[in-house]
């Protein structure tokens, strides 16, 4: 059995790079593997690529770029 077989897992940034590769990870591991990032393309091409390779994915699609709050 993998690892994270029933799991789910919300990886951020996962349109490119380190997060991509660990939603690739997870996703091969066994996870249902939720990407999000602020790149909705690169999201959508991530969870494209996860899902080609025949793995279970979703894309939650862009997320909000609103700067921090700052306090008064």
């Amino acid at each position: 059995m993998r690892q994270l077989e029933g799991k789910v897992c919300l990886i951020t940034g996962a349109g490119g790079g380190l997060g991509r590769a660990c939603a690739r990870l997870f996703a091969r591991e066994g996870a249902n593997v939720l990407i999000a990032d602020i790149d909705a393309a690169a999201g959508e091409d991530a969870a494209a690529e996860i899902g080609a390779l025949g793995w279970k994915r979703r894309s939650s699609g862009p997320m909000s770029a609103k700067p921090p709050m700052r306090a008064p």
